[in-house]
């Protein structure tokens, strides 16, 4: 069963800084990549991220693909932080 909701005004976006596109999504944009690590399946590895993002709402983090992230944000990784730890 629902809850009544109680008003915080911390739930407050203020829309001044918000930009929403024609689909009403909020473009959020990637701060730093967090953390590194390689996901292993039976015969394959997936080097993946941990990516900081900014925006609108408070940062968030989450896991996304290395090569994807690197074809789309190449500023991310022009310092090369990653690439000590593979060898």
């Amino acid at each position: 069963q629902l809850r009544k909701y109680i008003h915080d005004p911390s739930h407050v976006i203020e829309s001044n800084h918000l930009e929403v596109k024609e689909n009403l999504t909020v473009a959020a944009t990637p701060v730093r990549v967090e953390d590194r690590m390689v996901k292993q399946l039976r015969r394959k590895e997936i080097p993946l991220v941990k990516v900081i993002w900014g925006g609108a709402t408070p940062e968030s983090a989450t896991w996304e693909l290395e090569e994807k992230m690197k074809a789309s944000y190449p500023f991310l990784f022009a310092s090369g932080n990653f690439e000590d730890e593979i060898s």
